[in-house]
């Protein structure tokens, strides 16, 4: 975790009272290890700068996002998951099916995305899905995954929004 995503964490926690980050959660090494003189250094930084504003602009989806040059072959699981959503299944029944968490699931569809495996994104997601979607993408940036899922709260879990993004990143 490096400066910046720090100071958008603490500007955006302060205020509600939480005291911790996640990577200085207790019995993290690196809490053990520089814990004291890290939040030492954050809060003379804090006292001595003013409040920092953050662009979230950013329309590029990470690079994982995007499907390299050369397509990675799908392991086994993965191709279960497209034989099962491909013969019409959705993604809760293949992950109750398969006992495993619709994240999972989700993850499997993004890897097949990512190596040019045809998946319809019409098949998981509505076309009122895809627009609300699509519009929180639109005012967060694509690469902004944490502010698209902020601004639609408990609407769509990160794999659904994961999903979107990947099939979108594919289309640049």
């Amino acid at each position: 975790m490096t400066i910046k995503p720090i100071a958008k964490w603490l500007h955006r926690h302060c205020e509600s009272g939480q005291k911790t980050l996640p990577c200085l959660e207790p019995g993290n090494r690196k809490l053990k290890e520089f814990g004291e003189d890290f939040l030492e250094a954050v809060a003379e930084y804090l006292e001595s700068n003013p409040r920092q504003h953050f662009s979230n602009t950013s329309t590029a989806p990470p690079p994982s996002a995007l499907v390299s040059g050369k397509p990675k072959p799908l392991n086994g699981t993965t191709r279960e998951t497209l034989r099962l959503l491909e013969s019409g299944f959705s993604v809760e029944h293949i992950a109750k099916q398969r006992s495993l968490a619709a994240s999972t699931i989700y993850g499997h569809l993004e890897q097949a995305i990512q190596s040019g495996e045809p998946v319809d994104i019409n098949q998981l997601l509505t076309a009122v899905q895809q627009t609300q979607i699509a519009a929180a993408f639109a005012k967060t940036g694509l690469g902004n995954l944490t502010g698209a899922k902020e601004l639609l709260g408990d609407l769509y879990d990160y794999g659904q929004l994961r999903l979107f993004r990947t099939m979108k990143g594919r289309l640049l």
